[in-house]
């Protein structure tokens, strides 16, 4: 391991009053050399990489996991692709929501993500796939990074819909991005995703995986997602129901 204030510019890159912390390893990828920092916060976890220039950093990627093969092979961008077919995306039904939600809620406490990323730290989106496949049988989504699964979802329902209009079981999602604070200081922003549970408004349920306990939990509400990721990360926040995707006719 090494320290970011090894580097000429590491401390630019991290908020000094996150309550995460951040761990870096250097490495070598194709002759270049890179370090790869990974965050850990009570509920959330995120891996950056940045690109090593004599003594500087360059911000090359961040999300919920970073795998190199995958970043510097050629990407395959959509749901469809990555199984060779030709889908289409509709809502799914109201059992099925139904059914989500409460796999979601009987697994508080009971659904451990240490088999995931990084031991549960980076297992936000591992472990949201993992339970809907449980509750409904079917895979929802393929990867574990949040920038990926935003991406599908917002290709399957491009509308911004209210967190009123989404069923119990549907999915909230803030995808990890930059921010840039003031004119030249650039900072991270690390995101995380849930499943939404009952009631309205900002005590609306949210249970998503903890990162520090590698743990399923009923761990936010609407209000305190806004808070944590809109508010204090300056993040967005997209609310999605469940994708059900079927085959077109040829």
């Amino acid at each position: 391991m090494v320290a970011l204030s090894r580097y000429d510019n590491g401390a630019e890159f991290f908020d000094p009053a996150s309550d995460a912390s951040f761990t870096a390893q250097e490495l070598v990828y194709s002759g270049q050399r890179f370090l790869l920092v990974t965050e850990t916060g009570d509920e959330d976890g995120g891996q950056h990489l940045f690109e090593v220039e004599e003594n500087s950093l360059a911000h090359v990627a961040s999300d919920t996991i970073i795998d190199l093969e995958t970043l510097f092979s050629p990407t395959i961008s959509s749901f469809a692709d990555r199984f060779n077919r030709n889908l289409s995306c509709q809502v799914s039904s109201k059992d099925d929501h139904e059914l989500a939600h409460d796999m979601a809620k009987s697994l508080v406490g009971n659904y451990s993500s240490k088999s995931g990323p990084d031991g549960g730290n980076l297992a936000c989106v591992w472990a949201v796939r993992r339970i809907l496949k449980k509750a409904l049988g079917r895979v929802v989504h393929k990867s574990d990074l949040t920038t990926t699964f935003e991406n599908e979802l917002d290709d399957c329902f491009p509308d911004d819909l209210p967190e009123s209009d989404i069923l119990p079981g549907g999915i909230v999602i803030s995808p990890t991005t930059w921010k840039k604070v003031g004119s030249k200081i650039v900072r991270v922003g690390t995101g995380h995703v849930g499943i939404l549970g009952e009631g309205s408004g900002d005590s609306r349920l949210i249970y998503s995986n903890s990162s520090s306990k590698a743990n399923w939990a009923q761990n936010f509400t609407v209000g305190s997602w806004y808070a944590r990721y809109r508010d204090k990360k300056g993040l967005s926040v997209h609310f999605y129901p469940i994708p059900f995707y079927s085959l077109l006719s040829s």
